[in-house]
């Protein structure tokens, strides 16, 4: 035993090994990430990132290098408002704060609006990000299966009549509307509506997770959740990460401005501020029409990517074997017959030189959904891609 064992918290002293970290931290050099969720570092806008940084250097410095507001960088945050009402969101300068990447706005949800044990719903599967910061902040998550048509709102609600039944207030409810990490699917109009319909009902919060929204490649562009919110029950979070660079760790919140005071509040008392370079940066970036530019070239090639990672599916996979068809985003949801043995087949395919996430890393309990796999199409080409679909698709047709 550790002889700091004593001094850990109680969540820590229960977290527990992961097997899914312990098998995947097998994987050989060279192999083919499919399991990650990032965007492609060939393609990084470097040049433009040079010539940005300099005319900061050269006009913003002053202020770019020094502590600033802790709800942001006041160029930044005007520039997010453009970018919010754009999407018909109703935001100003008082509805933003900024953060540090997405990522943040979890641990900031918790700190403002959970105490350690109070509930929060989430869909089945989830982000396995957020799963591990909830979790870290002793919230209590319930569950909601999602379908092809994201979340299931009709098992929202009984979630919500159960708990309320018991004399409990349910926080908030986190829900990714587009592109569904990890299964791709998006919230259909129908369901956004219905679930502003019951946040209102229940009084709770919806925790809006938008990270992929620039990435549509096909179908539909359906409005945010917040902007069709006439009741102030969304808290709204996106980012950079995806769009212009992950390093940059620059998102945003969006909210009514008494919510935005409490997880402002909470933000000082974790990280102060985020970098105020960093919002410079992002800012002159994408207003002087970079990042729109950068996020079309990343399309096309995601889109392609995309399209040959399903042909890949159809071409190798057996029969009983499913897959999501997103219409944008980063990820693919396979499926294999449940009588398949998950853990030796992530074995099996890790020994291959192959790497997935797994599905255990997307659900609360992290012993469900072991036939499943989040397969990511953007970092890797078409010959990687080709060449690890056939190598999943060998394995499961070895231990079908």
């Amino acid at each position: 035993m550790s002889k700091y064992a004593h001094l850990y918290s109680g969540i820590m002293k229960a977290a527990k090994p992961s097997k899914v970290n312990q098998i995947m931290a097998k994987q050989k050099p060279g192999a083919i990430h499919l399991s990650g969720g990032f965007p492609d570092p060939n393609y990084f806008p470097r040049e433009e990132i040079k010539e940005i940084i300099s005319y900061v250097m050269d006009n913003e410095a002053a202020t770019a290098l020094q502590y600033g507001n802790p709800a942001g960088y006041p160029k930044l945050i005007e520039h997010v408002v453009e970018i919010a009402n754009s999407k018909n969101q109703k935001t100003k300068n008082e509805n933003v704060m900024v953060v540090n990447g997405s990522t943040e706005s979890f641990g900031l949800m918790c700190k403002a609006f959970v105490n350690p044990g109070d509930y929060i719903i989430v869909e089945e599967p989830t982000y396995s990000g957020a799963i591990m910061a909830f979790r870290g902040h002793g919230a209590n998550m319930l569950p909601v299966p999602i379908d092809d048509q994201g979340v299931i709102p009709e098992e929202v609600e009984k979630v919500l009549a159960e708990k309320e039944k018991e004399g409990i207030q349910v926080k908030f409810m986190y829900i990714l509307p587009n592109y569904q990490n990890p299964a791709g699917v998006s919230l259909s109009l129908e369901r956004r509506k219905k679930l502003l319909e019951i946040a209102k009902k229940y009084n709770v919060l919806i925790y809006e997770d938008d990270a992929y929204i620039e990435f549509r490649y096909e179908g539909e562009e359906l409005p945010t959740i917040k902007s069709l919110d006439e009741d102030g029950m969304v808290v709204y979070t996106t980012t950079f990460s995806k769009t212009l660079a992950p390093g940059v760790r620059i998102g945003w919140v969006i909210a009514e401005p008494e919510l935005i005071k409490g997880l402002t509040a909470a933000k000082m008392a974790t990280s102060l501020m985020s970098s105020p370079l960093n919002q410079a940066l992002s800012a002159e970036f994408s207003i002087r029409g970079y990042l729109k530019n950068h996020v079309e070239k990343s399309k096309e090639l995601y889109k392609k990517r995309k399209n040959y990672m399903l042909e890949a599916l159809e071409k190798y996979m057996p029969e009983g074997v499913t897959w999501t068809k997103p219409q944008g985003g980063y990820f693919l949801w396979v499926t294999a017959p449940e009588h398949i043995d998950g853990e030796e087949m992530l074995k099996q395919v890790v020994e291959a030189g192959v790497s997935y996430r797994p599905g255990p890393s997307f659900y609360v309990d992290d012993t469900k959904g072991w036939n499943q796999a989040r397969l990511c199409f953007t970092t890797v080409d078409e010959e990687a891609i080709d060449k690890g679909i056939k190598t999943i698709a060998d394995v499961i047709k070895k231990l079908m």
